[in-house]
């Protein structure tokens, strides 16, 4: 099942193969497979499969909105995955990029809010404070940790909830910015930045009021 979700990974990346996944079943199996898979460390490998095939399917806006609505309610699923897969590994790494791609859109769809996706601000920072530690330091899960903080931070209410939940939030990621190997690479570095001025904008404002 792993190796056949890898192979479905790769091909989910090419925009017109989704209508065939969906035509022929497959992405109602990724589904059930992401709802069905109970996420202990042995069975990690192969959720984080099928998140990354749920997260790519999501550029497809019909196929989208039908996962939205599907039974399995995977913004809901995905949420319970990151919090109960390892700390700064590939599980979580895959669900973050899922939960952005289902949640950083134009249009909303009630059961893929940003409001909903936030539960997971407290465990990400958590995780970006581990790696603050160079021998723990994931790249791909924190690359997707402060892609996923950019999109969810477009709320002004999400992030000063976030702000005023975690005070060190900030500090987390100026230290990043500052010393780690994310604030020198190019897809990281000025969205590190972008998310230490947001942060100190929802705290200027808050102690304004």
């Amino acid at each position: 099942a792993k190796c056949t979700l890898a192979l479905l990974r790769l091909l989910s990346q090419l925009y017109n193969v989704h209508p065939l996944l969906v035509r022929a079943g497959i992405l109602e199996d990724v589904l059930y497979a992401l709802w069905k898979t109970p996420c202990v460390p042995t069975m990690e490998d192969l959720l984080a499969e099928a998140a990354s095939v749920t997260g790519q399917m999501c550029a497809h806006e019909s196929i989208w909105r039908s996962m939205c609505e599907h039974v399995s309610k995977p913004v809901e699923r995905l949420v319970d995955i990151y919090k109960q897969a390892t700390p700064c590994g590939r599980c979580r790494a895959k669900a973050m990029f899922a939960l952005r791609m289902f949640v950083d859109r134009s249009s909303v769809h009630p059961k893929a809010k940003r409001e909903t996706v936030a539960e997971v601000i407290d465990d990400v920072a958590d995780d970006m404070q581990a790696m603050t530690d160079s021998q723990v330091l994931d790249l791909d899960n924190a690359a997707n940790a402060i892609l996923l903080l950019c999109t969810l931070f477009k709320s002004q209410a999400i992030c000063k909830e976030a702000m005023m939940k975690r005070v060190d939030l900030a500090e987390i990621m100026s230290e990043h910015f500052n010393f780690s190997e994310l604030g020198r690479l190019e897809t990281t570095g000025h969205r590190l930045e972008w998310l230490i001025t947001r942060l100190a904008g929802a705290a200027a404002e808050e102690a304004a009021h």
